[in-house]
C-alpha cells in the first residue's frame, strides 16, 4: 500500500507543472482563425489540445477542416460542419493524396477527436462561424527542443448533404497552412455570455448566425491516450481568391502556349522544313528560342507567384518539382541548340552526337510538357476548391497530343530524302574540292569544307550545290 501510494505522489508530482498556467496560441488568415489552448492534465498526464475556436471568417460556410502535417497527403485530417438544426458533425478523416479524405470509422486510432462547444469571446468578428474540437496532444513533440506544429487547413463553402461522418465532403474554396505554439503561456480570454443561457463555455458565434451548438463540452478524462501525431502552427493564405485564381490561370496558358504550340510549331518546321528550304533553320531558331523562351519563361514565374500569394511551400508536390525540371530541360535545350549552330564547322558528318541528342532532348521536353499541363489542371481544381478547367481546354489539349505526335510521325518519312540530299551535298563539296588545282596542303581542302559547311544551315543540293 505504502509503494502505491508513493508511485500515486510521483505520477502527480510530474504532471503538477503543466498545469501551471493557460497555454496556447493563435492566428487569423484570410479565411479562418485558430485558437488553440494545451492542457497538461495533473492526475491521469494526458496531454491535450483543444481546438477552442476554428473560425471561418467567410460565408457561406459549408465546412472546416484541419490537418495534422505540412501537406494533404498522408495527413490525419478533422472536418467539421454545421447541420442548421443545432448539431455539428465532426468526421475524422485521412488523406492519401490530393482527393476526398477518408473517413476513419474505428474508435481504436490513438488519436480521436471529440467535438466541443466553442468559446464565444470578445475579439469575435461578426459574419463568422465557429466550430471547436479536442485531441490527445503529441507529447513527444510538446517536449522537444521546437514544440511547433505544423497543420493545414481547408474551407468549403458546399455543406455536406447529410449530417453522417462519412458524408461525402465537396472540395475546398481555399487551403493554406498553419503554425502554432502551444506550449507559449497566454492571458486568459474574455468569453461574452452566450444569450439565454449562463453556460461558461459559449460559441464563437454572434447573434447573427445559427445558434450554438449544443453539444457537451468533452472532460479530460474522456480522451484517449496521446500519441506520437503531429501537433500545432499557422501560416495562411492571403489576397482574394479571385486574383490568385488569374494569376493561375496566366500561368497555365502562357505555359501551354510555349510548350504545346510554339515549341511543337518550331519542331515540326525542322522536320518538313530542312528538305525544302535553307530558311528552315531560322525559322526554327525564332520559333524555339526568340518567341517561345520569353513566353515559357513568364509562364512558368508566374507559377511562383501564385504559390507565393496563397503562402504555400515551394517545390512540395509533384507538379511544382516537374515544372522546374521541365524549364531546366528546356533551358539545356535552347543551349544545346545554340553550341550546335556555333560549331557546325567543326561536325563534317552529317549527323554528329550532339545533332542527335539535340533532337531526343527536343521531344523529351514536349512529351513531358503534355502531361505537366494535364496534372496542372488538377493543381488548379485543388487550389480553387473545385473550379473545373473549361471543357474546350480540354478539348484543346486532347487534340494537339493526337495532331503533334501524328504530324512528327508522318515527317520522318522525308528522312530518306533528307539522308541523299546530305549524301549528294557532301559528295558534291568533295567533287568540286578535286577539281579544283592544289595550290596548298591538304589542310586548305578541310577548310573549304568547313567553310561550306559554315555559310550553310541545312544540305539541299539542289540548293546550295557548289558551282
Amino acid at each position: 500500500m505504502l509503494l502505491l501510494k508513493t508511485s500515486c505522489f510521483i505520477l502527480a508530482t510530474l504532471c503538477i507543472p503543466l498545469a501551471s498556467a493557460l497555454k496556447g496560441a493563435s492566428g487569423c488568415g484570410y479565411y479562418i482563425c485558430v485558437n488553440a489552448t494545451y492542457d497538461g492534465h495533473t492526475v491521469t498526464c494526458k496531454w491535450i489540445l483543444g481546438i477552442d475556436e476554428l473560425t471561418s471568417l467567410k460565408q457561406p460556410t459549408g465546412w472546416l477542416a484541419l490537418g495534422f502535417g505540412r501537406r494533404m497527403a498522408g495527413s490525419q485530417m478533422v472536418a467539421m460542419w454545421d447541420n442548421g438544426d443545432g448539431s455539428v458533425t465532426l468526421s475524422q478523416r485521412y488523406a492519401t493524396g490530393h482527393r476526398e479524405p477518408l473517413p476513419i470509422l474505428t474508435n481504436k486510432f490513438p488519436r480521436r477527436a471529440v467535438p466541443v462547444k466553442p468559446r464565444r469571446t470578445s475579439w469575435h468578428p461578426p459574419n463568422s462561424t465557429t466550430v471547436a474540437f479536442r485531441i490527445p496532444a503529441n507529447k513527444t513533440l510538446l517536449q522537444s527542443e521546437d514544440p511547433t506544429e505544423h497543420l493545414i487547413w481547408a474551407y468549403s463553402k458546399v455543406k455536406p448533404l447529410m449530417r453522417y461522418e462519412t458524408a461525402l465532403l465537396h472540395a475546398h474554396y481555399a487551403a493554406g497552412m498553419i503554425a502554432l505554439d502551444v506550449t507559449k503561456d497566454i492571458p486568459d480570454i474574455e468569453e461574452l455570455p452566450e444569450p439565454h443561457t449562463t453556460h461558461h463555455h459559449v460559441s464563437h458565434t454572434t447573434e447573427e448566425l445559427p445558434k450554438p451548438t449544443t453539444l457537451p463540452e468533452a472532460s479530460i478524462d474522456q480522451q484517449l491516450p496521446p500519441s506520437t501525431a503531429d501537433i500545432t502552427d499557422l501560416v495562411t493564405p492571403t489576397g482574394p481568391i479571385k486574383h490568385r485564381d488569374t494569376i493561375i490561370l496566366a500561368h497555365g496558358f502562357f505555359v501551354s502556349l510555349g510548350f504545346l504550340v510554339i515549341l511543337p510549331s518550331g519542331s515540326l518546321i525542322a522536320r518538313f522544313c530542312r528538305t525544302m528550304t535553307p530558311k528552315w533553320f531560322k525559322v526554327h531558331q525564332t520559333m524555339n528560342m526568340l518567341v517561345a523562351l520569353p513566353v515559357i519563361t513568364i509562364g512558368w514565374l508566374l507559377g511562383p507567384v501564385a504559390v507565393f500569394q496563397h503562402q504555400a511551400e515551394h517545390f512540395l508536390d509533384a507538379h511544382q518539382i516537374c515544372g522546374v525540371l521541365l524549364l531546366a530541360l528546356y533551358y539545356l535545350q535552347i543551349t544545346l541548340g545554340r553550341y550546335i549552330h556555333r560549331n557546325r564547322a567543326m561536325n563534317v558528318r552529317p549527323h554528329p552526337p550532339s545533332n542527335i541528342l539535340h533532337v531526343v532532348l527536343g521531344l523529351t521536353v514536349i512529351a513531358l510538357a503534355f502531361f505537366q499541363v494535364r496534372s496542372g489542371w488538377y493543381k488548379y481544381e485543388e487550389v480553387t476548391g473545385g473550379q473545373v478547367i473549361s471543357q474546350w481546354w480540354r478539348d484543346a489539349w486532347g487534340f494537339l497530343i493526337v495532331l503533334v505526335p501524328l504530324a512528327y510521325l508522318g515527317g520522318l518519312v522525308l528522312l530518306p530524302k533528307q539522308f541523299d540530299q546530305e549524301r549528294q551535298t557532301v559528295e558534291a563539296v568533295y567533287s568540286s574540292l578535286l577539281r579544283e588545282p592544289q595550290s596548298g596542303p591538304r589542310s586548305n581542302s578541310l577548310e573549304s569544307v568547313r567553310e561550306f559547311a559554315s555559310n550553310n544551315e541545312t544540305v539541299v543540293p539542289l540548293l546550295n550545290k557548289p558551282q
